[in-house]
C-alpha cells in the first residue's frame, strides 16, 4: 500500500477492469476524465494513472457523444469595414 492507496501493478487487464468498472458501469454513467481519475485515485496508484484514464475514456463512444459543447456555435467571421478617415 502507498499512502493507504492499493498498488496496481502494471497488467492492463486489471487497469482495464478497474476504469471499466469505474466508468462503463451503469452506476457512474461515464463521468468525465477528471472525476474518474478522482475516484480511483482514493483508492489505488499506479505509474502513468492520469494517461490511462485520459486514453481511456477518450476512447469511450459513449462519453465521446456526451460530452457536448456548453457554449453557442461560434459565429461567421465578417470583416469590419475599412473607415474612411482617421
Amino acid at each position: 500500500m502507498v499512502d493507504r492507496k492499493l498498488y496496481i501493478p502494471n497488467q492492463r487487464n486489471l487497469i482495464e477492469e478497474l476504469m471499466n468498472l469505474y466508468h462503463d458501469d451503469p452506476h457512474v454513467r461515464h463521468w468525465s476524465i477528471e472525476k474518474i481519475k478522482e475516484l480511483l485515485k482514493r483508492k489505488f496508484y499506479w505509474l502513468d494513472i492520469n494517461a490511462d484514464v485520459e486514453n481511456y475514456i477518450r476512447t469511450c463512444s459513449i462519453y465521446q457523444r456526451k460530452a457536448i459543447s456548453i457554449y453557442k456555435p461560434y459565429g461567421k467571421l465578417v470583416s469590419l469595414p475599412t473607415p474612411s478617415r482617421p
